[in-house]
């Protein structure tokens, strides 16, 4: 062992202890984790005058551990902690003496009462007999907190209390399973005295699998009175600690240079050219509809269009107030309230207000008319918000080796899209001179990261946003700014713009037929600026199909966002804008598209989900399908989002097995996370593409099953659309029943084999999911279905029928089902969103035909039939065969 004092003052002292030892092999069953050798455990011991608190960094290569008691000196009876929810009353207990809800939903601390009836030892989750370890760094933690504070309840205010709080997220280093953490025990013998204290353990590998050398973290050690407990709903003064020691405090701010010189090409055009910023402001001062159109697309931004049409100052100086008020509050958050991680300033949250804040600022400073005074304090603010999001102890996004939890995967990406806008901003403060020379190369990695070679992103279509929007924003910075024509130059952005205008779908009836973004994953049914941000990048790169992307934008009613800092600034809407054709299309890694009648009453499109690049904000819905016939929604997902969130797999038009849905299949109330996880990898094999007929076909693979679904189209008259879908199987579980579920936006009776039959209603409230039965899907008592073909007929929604004939060679069983949830969307105009459901159970190959047809305009004839594995299908004068694969054969 030894010991170095590596600071000695008045002020700060601070220690260093180092062990080194010789150890055995490390292994994890036949893993070896650190062959035998050399290892270290250093502990630095850090002191501050007048502080209440001692601040441990704890680093290791090796597993080590210990543990120190402290009820002799406190007695605990209870404990408290501040994190995001507890998942039971025994593992928290918020101010409504319910379970705990979160820092996040008002509860402020959760307490625990202390068990000494058993052992409950430091682990990674909370349970009987272990309690998860305080985070290190994790604005998602449950069943523990950032702080936790041990006390006696009943004793007097002078009674001694301790806590422990999570140091700085910058210093942490392959910590994902090393920690500190409260453990209590029973007596080691009868009568004896319980034991409740601190354990630090340290792991190289977690539950994930991952692997760490070393790990590295740190931790505060809080030593107070009865007294520092405060009211549940308070800020507690062991939190005002943690804010000094692991994130935002005064001395960080002293540092601050608060100035920067002005860039030649000056401000205000951040995004689009000085000319059209000018043409913007004077059309919004001149054109009052354009305005008032304007004041409603962006609420939020108003004040900033209202400072452009008042001749004088105090509209202008009540933008700058407004900027300077929500700085100021940043600030005051970070020092004095829940620091890093107070709900409105945590993680991409602050991100955000420091985005919309500096395209403000960009603005604010381009106009001639604010005083020096308010120029100064603008720029205060823009350095305020740009070392708020480049500071790891805020959000640690530099680096993956801590091994901390950073969010979905749109989450890093678009804080460092907040963080490369102001390294861009203020390219000339010397804090940001060298990030600023790596903007270009790092936002190159992250669009290779975010977008395959095909185009495909890695999010669902809601939260393409959350990615792609911040990081356009940082690709229209640097063109306007000259330093490159990322449009021109990177080949990924133009192919996922053509993903992007695939997404479309036919006009929306339930959106006021707009097209829509095709409801996929955690999605509503809403559209995007991304298309006239798009549009806007590829003005001179590219014309025409910045011409289709602006249409495309003019099509969703020209939608326009401040969620990451107001589009008007960014789109130029005066570009041309022309209806694009859309097709036939595949995006391996997402998703097929068998598209036809583009523009017309006739269209339409199948999406078929075939590929794994899509992960972010997904759900259970390897192979699903959605469909759009003659201009109507005819199978959709669900687009409620989170209320309530349906992420599993029976929910979606795939097949399950039996065995993985969860409960009977039949089971009335069908759960809303069933059949999660029946498949975990999808491969398109197959894509074809031709005037009279489209295919695509892929396989996904489960438990012992490989699952081959193939998709089909066949146009033999634009009205008359001929969908196959055909499902078989291979593996060892292959002769095992499953469950092909298909959702379809129908109303009233349907006509089956057994006569008409009509599933009963039910709806899930607009509110997080339950588990009752009387809100989840419906259920009818399952009926059986002979050998060869079965029709069922459905009245759509809107004007457009149709008829799915089930073929099989054996006998199968089916179910009818019901559900219906509301909408997300703001352009949403029908909100209820309410579906039958069919499942038909088999242990063999699945086939399905669904023929649609306009109301009142049944075809005659409407036939199909089965020969030796084929299917043929007639109708108005058509007859088709389709192969065992589903594709159409020609005769």
């Amino acid at each position: 062992m030894a010991v170095r004092i590596l600071e000695r003052g008045p002020l700060r002292a601070k220690v260093q202890i180092e062990y080194r030892f010789q150890h055995p092999e490390l292994r994890y069953g036949p893993q070896t984790l650190k062959p035998a050798g050399s290892g270290y455990y250093i502990s630095t011991i850090t002191l501050e005058a007048g502080q209440p608190s001692v601040l441990f960094e704890e680093e290791t290569d090796f597993e080590p551990s210990w543990s120190f008691d402290l009820y002799e000196a406190v007695q605990p009876t209870h404990a408290r902690y501040r994190g995001h929810h507890a998942t039971d009353k025994r593992f928290g207990v918020g101010p409504d003496g319910e379970v705990y809800k979160g820092a996040f939903a008002g509860d402020g601390d959760a307490e625990v009462e202390l068990s000494f009836d058993r052992p409950q030892e430091v682990s990674y989750v909370t349970g009987d007999n272990t309690r998860a370890m305080m985070a290190r760094w994790d604005p998602w933690c449950f069943d523990t907190g950032w702080y936790w504070q041990l006390f006696k309840r009943d004793a007097p205010e002078s009674a001694p209390m301790i806590g422990i709080f999570a140091g700085p997220a910058s210093r942490l280093l392959g910590a994902h399973m090393s920690g500190v953490g409260i453990y209590t025990r029973p007596p080691a013998e009868p009568g004896g005295r319980p034991q409740c204290g601190l354990s630090l353990i340290s792991r190289r590998r977690g539950p994930d699998g991952r692997i760490f050398p070393i790990s590295r973290w740190v931790w505060g050690l809080y030593v107070g009175t009865r007294a520092d407990i405060k009211a549940p709903r308070e800020i507690q003064p062991i939190n005002l600690q943690m804010n000094i020691h692991g994130g935002m405090n005064l001395e960080k701010v002293s540092r601050w240079t608060l100035d920067w010189p002005d860039p030649p090409e000056g401000y205000g055009t951040a995004f689009m050219s000085r000319s059209g910023i000018e043409a913007l402001k004077a059309r919004v001062r001149e054109d009052e509809g354009y305005y008032r159109w304007l004041c409603g697309n962006d609420t939020y931004t108003q004040p900033i269009f209202d400072a452009w049409r008042d001749p004088g100052q105090e509209k202008l100086a009540a933008c700058v107030s407004n900027v300077l008020r929500n700085a100021s509050s940043m600030l005051d958050a970070l020092v004095n309230k829940g620091g890093i991680y107070d709900f409105g300033i945590l993680y991409w949250h602050g991100g955000l207000i420091a985005q919309r804040d500096g395209v403000w600022i960009d603005q604010l400073l381009g106009d001639p008319r604010i005083t020096d005074d308010e120029r100064r304090k603008l720029k205060a603010a823009a350095v305020l918000y740009a070392n708020v999001v480049w500071d790891d102890d805020h959000a640690p996004i530099s680096s993956t080796a801590h091994g901390m939890n950073l969010g979905t995967e749109n989450m890093p990406v678009q804080q460092w899209g907040y963080r490369r806008f102001y390294a861009l901003f203020l390219g000339r403060h010397p804090m940001m001179k060298e990030r600023t020379e790596q903007v270009e190369a790092h936002l190159r990695e992250t669009v290779e990261g975010i977008i395959n070679d095909h185009g495909a992103q890695i999010g669902c279509p809601h939260y393409m946003g959350a990615s792609m929007v911040p990081t356009m924003n940082n690709l229209l910075q640097i063109k306007q700014l000259g330093r490159t024509d990322p449009f021109a130059q990177w080949p990924k952005l133009r192919r996922f713009a053509e993903f992007y205008l695939n997404l479309q779908t036919p006009p929306e009836p339930r959106m006021g037929n707009k097209p829509a973004l095709v409801a996929l994953g955690d999605s509503g049914l809403e559209t995007s600026e991304l298309f006239g941000l798009l549009g806007t990048g590829f003005r001179d790169a590219d014309p025409a199909l910045s011409r289709r992307l602006m249409g495309a934008w003019a099509a969703g009613g020209k939608q326009h966002s401040f969620f990451f800092g107001t589009t008007t600034v960014m789109i130029d809407d005066a570009l041309p804008a022309e209806a694009g054709p859309l097709g036939d299309a595949t995006f391996p890694g997402y998703l097929s598209v068998l598209r036809h009648g583009w523009g017309t009453s006739n269209e339409t499109a199948l999406f078929f989900v075939n590929g794994d690049f899509y992960r972010d904000h997904r759900h259970y819905d390897h192979g699903s399908i959605v469909l759009y016939a003659l201009g109507k929604p005819l199978s959709t997902d669900w687009s409620a989002i989170y209320t309530p969130h349906a992420p599993g797999g029976y929910l979606h038009s795939i097949v399950v097995p039996e065995a993985a849905i969860g409960h009977a299949w039949d089971q009335d109330g069908a759960l809303l996370t069933a059949g999660s996880g029946a498949w975990s990898s999808s491969s398109q094999e197959v894509f074809e593409s031709s005037a009279e007929f489209a295919y695509a076909r892929a396989c996904f693979r489960g438990n012992d099953l490989v699952w081959t679904r193939a998709v089909a189209v066949a146009r033999p008259a634009p009205d008359r659309p001929v969908i196959v879908i055909r499902d078989w199987f291979a593996g060892a579980k292959v002769a095992e029943p499953k469950v092909a579920s298909l959702n379809l936006m129908a109303v009233g009776p349907v006509e089956t084999p057994h006569g008409p039959i009509e599933p009963p209603l039910r709806t899930h409230p607009n509110a997080h999911r339950m588990d009752d039965p009387a809100v989840l899907p419906s259920a009818t008592r399952p009926m059986d279905l002979s050998a060869g073909v079965n029709a069922f007929s459905f009245t759509g929604r809107y004007d457009v029928d149709w008829t799915v004939f089930v073929i099989s060679a054996e006998p199968q069983q089916a179910l009818l089902g019901n559900w219906g949830n509301t909408t997300w969307g703001g352009a949403v105009t029908q909100c209820e969103e309410r579906q039958h459901i069919l499942r038909v159970r088999g242990t063999g190959k699945f086939a399905t035909i669904i023929l649609p047809w306009r109301r009142g305009m049944r075809p005659k004839p409407l036939d199909v039939t089965a020969d030796n594995g084929n299917l043929c299908v007639r109708l108005d004068g058509f007859s088709l065969r389709f192969d065992e694969e589903g594709r159409m054969v020609r005769e």
